[in-house]
């Protein structure tokens, strides 16, 4: 796992070959439940979701500061609703006061991805509503990114723009514990956004909003 060459400020990377490491860690994630690999990912092989499991790393350990990037390649499932990402306060369910919270929702074939983002004293959403629906019966593989700055939010689906807006605070982690991959974990399921049992492949977490420029790069390198 030496080969770990970092771009943009990319602090986190799983590749989910048959493994579920953090190549810039070298940390292994937190288990729940037994996840499973699809062979036939965007980059080699990919996390398969399944009922009742997810990932979580130590939020203290991934993120570092206010501004924050996340991309990966996502192959939606039909499911009714499901966490995508998710780091929300501990000691409640769906308390989003801090942290975020990638999410979907909808039917069988129309699935919205959303966006809520915490700055420690009350939340906003970021819903892209038709620009941001997918219809897991026809998609493949679609590219995903999440861009905070300390001014605004933004969610891109191949890299263009489904939804943005100006943040009124930085997002906040206060008493966020976790961060959950595949799942709203604990903290944000009270609303029915558990395990995702879509795939996940080329997760990568950076200390900084990307450009879109830099978003559209990293898509055409890993195609």
């Amino acid at each position: 796992m030496g080969d770990f060459k970092p771009l943009y400020g990319e602090s986190f990377y799983m590749s989910f070959e048959n493994h579920f490491l953090d190549h810039a860690s070298v940390e292994n994630a937190n288990i729940t439940g037994f996840p499973a690999f699809e062979k036939n990912g965007v980059v080699g092989a990919a996390y398969q979701g399944v009922e009742g499991s997810s990932l979580s790393f130590p939020v203290a350990d991934v993120f570092k500061n206010t501004e924050v990037s996340m991309t990966f390649w996502y192959n939606i499932a039909a499911q009714g609703r499901s966490g995508i990402l998710s780091a929300s306060p501990s000691g409640s369910n769906n308390n989003r006061v801090a942290g975020f919270r990638l999410f979907r929702e909808g039917g069988d074939d129309a699935q919205t991805i959303k966006l809520n983002v915490g700055n420690g004293t009350f939340d906003q959403w970021f819903d892209g509503g038709a620009a941001a629906t997918v219809n897991p019966q026809t998609s493949d593989w679609i590219h995903v990114a999440i861009t905070l700055s300390n001014a605004s939010a933004a969610l891109y689906i191949d890299g263009e723009v489904v939804s943005q807006g100006a943040l009124e605070e930085p997002v906040s982690w206060n008493n966020c514990e976790d961060l959950y991959i595949a799942s709203g974990g604990p903290h944000f399921s009270e609303w029915g956004h558990v395990e995702d049992l879509s795939q996940f492949d080329e997760l990568r977490i950076f200390q900084k909003a990307l450009s879109q420029d830099e978003i559209k790069a990293i898509i055409e390198a890993e195609r």
